[in-house]
């Protein structure tokens, strides 16, 4: 049972690499050892996606992060200090909002969902800590940390780039530090949050299956609006 589950584990990430044009040789997989883990696909190996910098605006892939769906009703008092208890922050409960500690974030994306934000390592150990609170609650808990990818704009033209290329509104005395925004950020449906305003960081969770055309977007919209980068290695 236990090899027939890695050699089904093993076809999924075949399969994976193969629709996302990664690039793998064979031995890699027949090189697995029994209880070996089975790395992540990063898109920045699979689409050559490089730190790119210049004119003081700089655009990169954040590594790799655990992401959890969370739906309850925030009215139920009870379900509020279970969440309190388990990520030890409270949960936003007005729109644009975000709550953080040293460990994860948490973006309010609708009256019953949140994003919960974390590192792949405490991931599971986060949704067991859900699970043990709000046990007697109507919730549901998703893992889709394999859903999206994160895209870091940071640097002094950092909101400039982000206006001009997602025509989104990123007014600063609106869209301030820890605030987020859901919106269609060129024709994709995008989760945009800003981590912070000095200096200026936003981070654009977009759908996986989009990061080699937003990031070529970027790139691209980058020359149009006369802002310089040279590409390099991270």
């Amino acid at each position: 049972a236990g090899s027939q589950a890695k050699a089904d584990e093993v076809m999924t990430w075949l399969i994976k690499a193969v629709l996302l044009k990664h690039k793998l040789l064979v031995h890699d997989f027949l090189t697995l050892k029994e209880g070996a883990q089975i790395p992540k696909l990063s898109c920045k190996d699979i689409f050559n996606m490089k730190c790119v910098t210049g004119n003081r605006v700089t655009i990169e892939e954040k590594e790799f992060g655990g992401m959890l769906n969370l739906r309850g009703n925030p009215e139920d008092e009870s379900f509020r200090l279970g969440v309190r208890r388990a990520l030890d922050i409270d949960l936003p409960v007005q729109p644009m909002k975000s709550s953080r500690n040293e460990r994860l974030s948490c973006f309010w994306l609708a009256p019953d969902a949140w994003l919960i934000v974390t590192s792949l390592d405490s991931i599971d150990e986060i949704t067991t800590n859900l699970k043990k609170e709000l046990h007697h609650q109507h919730v549901a808990m998703v893992d889709v940390s394999d859903a999206r990818v994160a895209l870091r704009l940071s640097g002094e033209n950092a909101r400039e780039l982000l206006m001009k290329v997602g025509a989104v509104n990123c007014n600063p005395l609106t869209f301030l530090s820890k605030k987020i925004m859901q919106a269609s950020f060129i024709n994709v449906p995008a989760i945009l949050y800003a981590q912070s305003d000095s200096p200026q960081v936003f981070d654009i969770l977009v759908p996986r299956s989009y990061a080699e055309f937003i990031w070529q977007w970027l790139a691209d919209a980058v020359e149009k609006i006369s802002v310089t980068f040279n590409s390099r290695e991270k």
